[in-house]
């Protein structure tokens, strides 16, 4: 039923143009980075992981040899890294990320992420107080969340949750 429900359509048609548009105009690194989110997406949505996050690299690779300081290439390959527990090679793309794009939220939120899976506790609390300030919503809440629960204030992390679902 999923693969005739509209949205699965639609996600097909736009991947079918944009395979295309890649094809006929090689150096359209939008396009290569549009499919490569598709193929993110499609991970996540359907967890084979190892089959459409070879896809997405490939595409964020050639958009990168293009051009090494695109920011959602470098984003697309750390958000990569980081989904395959390569925490040592995603940090380094989001902060390559962030130095390109110092007031973008999602970045931080990559950084949150890279630090505490790395130990790097002091720094994942600088990244999240940057990012709640950049964009307090519900991603920036939930870390903010974890990581008073990692330090072990329980009724911090409980208030930082309940600013989360109301964000």
């Amino acid at each position: 039923p999923l693969a005739k429900s509209p949205d699965w359509l639609s996600t097909k048609e736009r991947f079918s143009v944009l395979e295309q548009t890649v094809k006929s105009h090689p150096e359209d690194t939008k396009s290569m980075l549009d499919l490569s989110l598709i193929y993110i997406q499609e991970a996540r949505a359907s967890g084979n992981f190892v089959y459409y996050d070879a896809a997405a690299l490939k595409y964020v690779n050639k958009a990168l040899a293009l051009d090494s300081s695109n920011f959602n290439g470098l984003l697309y390959k750390g958000l990569i890294y980081l989904s395959q527990h390569h925490f040592a090679d995603g940090l380094a793309m989001s902060q390559k990320a962030q130095n390109i794009n110092p007031y973008n939220a999602f970045v931080y939120g990559m950084l949150v992420d890279g630090n505490v899976e790395m130990g790097y506790y002091d720094s994942a609390v600088a990244c999240s107080d940057k990012m709640v300030s950049v964009r307090p919503d519900l991603r920036s809440y939930s870390r903010i969340s974890y990581l008073r629960e990692i330090y072990g204030d329980y009724p911090g992390a409980i208030s930082a949750m309940k600013m989360a679902v109301d964000a």
